[in-house]
């Protein structure tokens, strides 16, 4: 009975460890690029929001990247969508625009930058009266991708902006992505 549970613990280890795996030693070759890709989902806290003291109207988080397989500086992109209200993965940088009721119009933007430890991601919300960082956490996916295989699928008419198209070509073309719960802050 007891080499029942340790052989069933052991294959549990070895499936998870195998479903959450960030090894890229084997990757997807694709025209000399890597198609395997790395995600992660970091939840950017409401509470978190600095100030940007340069600029008015203006907040700021920053999301460190502790470990990855692919070379952000030198070989991968790294794309950010949000989750927006309706349910999908909408590209970074976005842009909305509001009407208060003395119908004066205001706009948030709320777009990211990166280097090769970090991703930045900014928040500006322009309303005249009350403007503020946002009230509600936002999640946020991160897409690290080979920079060459990246600039191939762009050059084949492929969107990276919308999340499933890329993702469908990743998989059409046998690539792996690699949840790696790789973000911090």
């Amino acid at each position: 009975m007891k080499k029942i549970k340790l052989l069933s613990l052991l294959m549990a280890v070895v499936i998870g460890s195998m479903l959450s795996s960030c090894d890229f030693s084997n990757p997807t070759t694709i025209e000399g690029g890597n198609a395997d890709i790395q995600t992660d989902i970091v939840t950017l806290r409401a509470n978190n929001w600095l100030l940007n003291s340069k600029y008015q109207f203006q907040w700021y988080q920053e999301v460190t990247l502790t470990s990855r397989s692919l070379s952000v500086s030198e070989d991968g992109v790294v794309i950010a969508y949000y989750l927006n209200e309706y349910g999908g993965w909408e590209a970074l940088p976005a842009t909305s625009v509001f009407w208060d009721e003395q119908n004066v119009v205001y706009s948030t933007e709320f777009w990211y930058s990166y280097d090769e430890r970090n991703v930045y991601f900014d928040y500006r919300n322009t309303k005249p009266a009350n403007a503020s960082a946002p009230a509600a956490d936002i999640d946020v996916k991160l897409v690290i991708i080979d920079k060459m295989y990246f600039d191939k699928i762009k050059s084949k008419g492929v969107n990276p902006n919308n999340y499933d198209e890329l993702i469908s070509k990743v998989t059409s073309d046998g690539g792996k992505i690699h949840s790696c719960k790789n973000a911090t802050r």
